[in-house]
C-alpha cells in the first residue's frame, strides 16, 4: 500500500491513523521510499538517455550500451543493498533469540541455586531442632585386645514410632594409647544379623578420637558393639560414645 506521491506506508502501520504511527516507522518508510525513488529515477534517466543516443551514427550504439551498463549496475547495487539489509535483519533476529535463551538459562540456574540453598537451610534447621541422644558403653575396662573385648552386646537403640533415628558421630576414648588403632562399629539386628556400619582409624597416641563421618539410619531394636581389628601400640580402657538424632520422617 502506498499513499499518493509519497513513500510506501510500512505494513505494520497500515490500517492505523497518523497519530498511531511510530516515529521510526515513518522515518523508515520515508528513507526506503526516497532510496527507491533515487535509484529508479537515475536508472530510468540513463536508459532514456541511452535510447536517445542510440540514434547517433557510429558512436550512438556504443554510448547506448555504456549507459545501459551503468543503469544495470545501479539496479544491481540496489538489489545487493536490499539483500544485505535482509541478511542483517536475520542476523539481528538470531542474536536477539540467543540473548533471550541465555537470559532464560541464567534465570534457571539462579533459581536452582536458590532452591538448593533453601533445602540445605531446611535440613540444618531440622537437625538443630531434632531430639538429640547420646549412648555410651565400655568396650574394655582393662587392656585393649583384638576382637570384641569384654562387651559382646554393646548397646540397644530404639526408635520411636513415626520417627527416624540417625547416627551422627562416634567418639572413642582410651585410658592410654601408644600407637594407632582400628575399630569397627558393628550393627546387630533383632534377628542376630551383623554388619559393619563404620570403620574408624584412631591416630597414633590419641586417647580421644571423634569420627564425624557416619550418617546411618537405624532400625528399632538395633544393637551396636565394637570390634578391634588393628592395634599399633599398647592401649587400655576403650570406651565408645554414639551420638544420634531423632527426626521427622
Amino acid at each position: 500500500m502506498t499513499s499518493p506521491d509519497h513513500a510506501p506506508i510500512p505494513p505494520e502501520s497500515q490500517g492505523q491513523t497518523v497519530g498511531q504511527w511510530r516515529p521510526d516507522d515513518v522515518l523508515g518508510a520515508l528513507f526506503d521510499g526516497f532510496r527507491d525513488f533515487i535509484f529508479g529515477w537515475i536508472a530510468g534517466a540513463l536508459r532514456d538517455l541511452a535510447l536517445i543516443l542510440s540514434g547517433i551514427p557510429v558512436v550512438g550504439d556504443a554510448l547506448e550500451d555504456a549507459l545501459n551498463g551503468v543503469a544495470d549496475f545501479i539496479h544491481q547495487v540496489e538489489v545487493t543493498a536490499e539483500t544485505a539489509q535482509a541478511s542483517a535483519d536475520v542476523a539481528y533476529g538470531n542474536a536477539n533469540a540467543a540473548h533471550v535463551a541465555a537470559t532464560a538459562a541464567s534465570t534457571a540456574a539462579s533459581n536452582a541455586a536458590n532452591a538448593a540453598a533453601a533445602a540445605q537451610e531446611t535440613a540444618d534447621i531440622a537437625y538443630e531442632n531434632a531430639q538429640y541422644n547420646k549412648d555410651e558403653f565400655s568396650v574394655s575396662t582393662a587392656a585393649v585386645l583384638y576382637g570384641e573385648n569384654e562387651e559382646n552386646l554393646g548397646i540397644l537403640m530404639t526408635t520411636p514410632d513415626g520417627r527416624i533415628r540417625k547416627l551422627t558421630r562416634v567418639i572413642y576414648t582410651l585410658g592410654s594409647n601408644t600407637g594407632t588403632m582400628t575399630v569397627q562399629l558393628i550393627r546387630r539386628t533383632v534377628a542376630g544379623a551383623e554388619s559393619v556400619v563404620l570403620t574408624t582409624n584412631i591416630t597414633s597416641g590419641a586417647t580421644v578420637y571423634p569420627d564425624n563421618s557416619i550418617d546411618y539410619q537405624t532400625t528399632d531394636l538395633d544393637h551396636f558393639k565394637c570390634n578391634v581389628t588393628a592395634i599399633g601400640g599398647v592401649a587400655s580402657v576403650l570406651h565408645c560414645c554414639i551420638e544420634s538424632v531423632i527426626l521427622e520422617p
